[in-house]
């Protein structure tokens, strides 16, 4: 949001980066605050992934957890499911409060709740639910809360849908898209 950068760095942040995360910024930002390079062949550096069709459909872009892969040092595996995790802890609280503001009519925490919400989905790819979310949040910014009803109803079918594809990514049992998809 317009201000966190400078609202972070006056608070006493070293740097501040932002959603989506890019394995480059990471790396440039370790390298400028820490000793730590990341010498070349330790990272992930997997062959560019080729987009298709079946790794966006559903209700995770795999694409974006590909993106994520990246990130993980050769053999370590962790960084994408403490990622998950942390979005499957904190992600019933968020859509209870984005719920909770709708239904008290509180257009400026609403906006707020659905800008958090949106930016947790979009980075670990939950495409559907940025979108909803970028909507419920433009609504409320322009005072039309009671618009919002719809959006929060596909919000809440797509919520399970994600939650349920992440429980399987960590679990390690994820099919692609094209195999989930019913005969």
């Amino acid at each position: 949001m317009r201000g966190d950068r400078e609202h972070c760095l006056s608070a006493g942040m070293d740097g501040y980066l932002t959603k989506p995360i890019r394995a480059d910024d990471v790396y440039r930002t370790l390298e400028e605050f820490t000793s730590v390079k990341v010498p070349h062949g330790t990272v992930n550096a997997t062959e560019p992934t080729v987009v298709t069709a079946d790794r966006l459909l559903g209700p995770i872009n795999q694409h974006a957890l590909d993106k994520l892969r990246a990130l993980e040092t050769r053999g370590a595996g962790t960084f994408l499911r403490e990622i998950i995790q942390a979005y499957l802890k904190s992600a019933p609280e968020r859509f209870l409060a984005l719920r909770k503001a709708a239904e008290a009519g509180d257009a400026k925490e609403l906006e707020r709740c659905a800008h958090s919400y949106r930016g947790m989905s979009a980075t670990l790819g939950a495409d559907r639910v940025a979108v909803l979310c970028q909507s419920v949040e433009t609504l409320a910014a322009t005072g039309y809360v009671d618009k919002t009803a719809p959006l929060l109803d596909s919000l809440a079918q797509e919520f399970v849908l994600v939650l349920a594809a992440l429980e399987s990514e960590v679990a390690g049992t994820a099919e692609t898209p094209a195999e989930a998809m019913p005969s």
